[in-house]
């Protein structure tokens, strides 16, 4: 019966952990694209395109290196924030074109909203329309490199075993 408390209670902790990480990356993420929206209430010009292209990856890889880390952890951080932008990019950009008339306004809409939430690959397909395509594929490159030369170089080193 301890063994099986000791096990729930793990399964938890990995769980609640990659839960956390994913919505850290995808509110870090999606959070300066959704507030351009609120506030400009138009498409972005050429000069804020370029300027949340650059800041989207850097504050997700910031995030991604000041979120409290465990050492006793086997869940890699880099695919849990990447599940998260991918998992929770649907509904930001639903909301961000909220404000330009578009996304939830539309009840047409919901559907589509429904199964790229679903589909997360979907997301691509509505990052390009949200002319936030350049950061998503940027972010997520440099998720995965993090992930290679930090998590899984660390793990093959002699060092750390």
């Amino acid at each position: 019966m301890a063994d099986e408390a000791g096990g729930m209670g793990r399964l938890r902790e990995i769980v609640g952990t990659r839960w956390r990480d994913a919505l850290l990356g995808g509110i870090t993420f999606w959070l300066p694209d959704f507030l351009y929206h609120y506030f400009a209430r138009s498409e972005p010009s050429t000069n804020a395109m370029l300027l949340l292209t650059l800041i989207m990856p850097s504050a997700v890889t910031a995030a991604y290196f000041l979120a409290k880390r465990n050492a006793a952890r086997r869940a890699s951080r880099a695919w849990s924030i990447l599940i998260g932008i991918w998992c929770l990019g649907p509904t930001m950009i639903m909301l961000g074109q909220t404000y330009e008339g578009a996304g939830f306004r539309n009840i047409r809409s919901v559907p589509y909203w429904a199964v790229a939430s679903v589909f997360p690959p979907l997301t691509l397909v509505m990052a390009g329309f949200d002319l936030s395509i350049f950061a998503l594929l940027l972010a997520t490159t440099s998720l995965l490199l993090l992930y290679w030369l930090v998590e899984w170089r660390g793990r093959q080193s002699p060092l750390h075993n």
